[in-house]
């Protein structure tokens, strides 16, 4: 595949901020590339910029784009998105439940939609020069990581792949691998985050920080979390839910510093996550999350069709080691 030219200057110069330097870079060697980027970023610091200039460029071109996420709910999302910056002729939308505008230049799916695609009507996709795979780390579950990795191997050359991850430990290797199966594949890792994430435990209608600023556990919040849990077994069982109650919880929560919106141009929008009583082990201070731990002996489905006789093979099971993720 050809490199193509370039129009990062024009693209930023129609943004109303400057590009950051891993969005530039990325952006820089998705043009440059023959098999696309994988970009390795936190939550909210600008990755979709990278599949903006994808569109971009596809629209100038008179290409068409695919933009996949795992879920419905954030299918619509972006789409509607898409739809105000755009415009609905630009943007269509398909997932299990909706069809619009299909053959629009601007599609966007769920992955899967993509991957039945490429088998049941490979010609729909020879005008397609771009394919987005956003929260492209999904190839690490079980078991719908390996619809992702069907897309990588079954997918035409004549297509770029704009991978958009959470932050990953090992995505060099992941890289790697897709270069094996799209002839390269540029890599762009950054570990930034643009919006602190604070963590904290909803004890009796108040909060409680979580963490010390050592990046410690806070004891007094520990302690207090165990009295509730030994309340809880002396009770034996509630009548009706715990006095947690979020709408109270929530007004308690300190303002001061807090951006308005919760985000910055380019990035994600912050959302604020309640856990339940589920037990999932302490979170890092920095708030990234570790990898599943490996399931031995458990690969991903591969089915037949992915037996290729050109040299490419899928990938192994378990790629993203147990290192700390978004």
């Amino acid at each position: 595949m050809k490199t193509i030219e370039s129009l990062a200057s024009e693209f930023e110069a129609a943004l109303p901020f400057k590009l950051d330097a891993f969005q530039r870079e990325a952006i820089d060697k998705l043009d440059s590339g023959t098999g696309g980027v994988l970009v390795s970023a936190p939550t909210s610091s600008g990755k979709t910029v990278v599949a903006e200039y994808a569109i971009f460029h596809a629209l100038r071109d008179g290409t068409k784009v695919i933009y996949t996420t795992p879920l419905k709910a954030l299918s619509n999302q972006k789409y509607h998105d898409f739809v105000r910056e755009y415009g609905e002729r630009t943007v269509g939308l398909v997932t299990g439940e909706n069809t619009i505008n299909d053959e629009a230049p601007v599609v966007v799916m769920t992955t899967e939609i993509l991957r039945n695609l490429i088998y049941e009507d490979p010609k729909r996709l020879d005008a397609v020069a771009y394919v987005v795979l956003d929260e492209v780390h999904y190839i690490d579950d079980f078991p719908r990581g390996s619809v992702w990795e069907e897309i990588v191997i079954q997918a035409p050359r004549s297509i770029k792949l704009v991978g958009l991850s959470a932050t990953i430990g090992n995505y060099r290797e992941i890289a790697e691998w897709m270069a094996e199966n799209r002839g390269g594949m540029e890599t762009v890792f950054h570990n930034v985050r643009p919006v602190e994430l604070k963590m904290w435990l909803s004890v009796q209608n108040r909060f409680f920080p979580l963490f010390k600023e050592d990046g410690g556990i806070d004891q007094r919040t520990w302690s207090k979390a165990a009295e509730e849990e030994e309340a809880s077994y002396r009770v034996g069982r509630f009548t009706r839910l715990p006095s947690n109650d979020l709408l109270k919880v929530i007004e308690s929560r300190p303002h001061h510093g807090r951006r308005e919106g919760g985000h910055r141009p380019g990035g994600g929008r912050a959302v604020a996550r309640t856990q339940g009583s589920g037990r999932r082990g302490a979170v890092p201070p920095d708030g990234r999350r570790a990898a599943a731990a490996p399931r031995h002996g458990r690969a991903p489905c591969r089915p037949a069709a992915l037996s290729q006789g050109d040299g490419r093979r899928a990938l192994p099971a378990r790629p993203y080691q147990s290192r700390l993720c978004d």
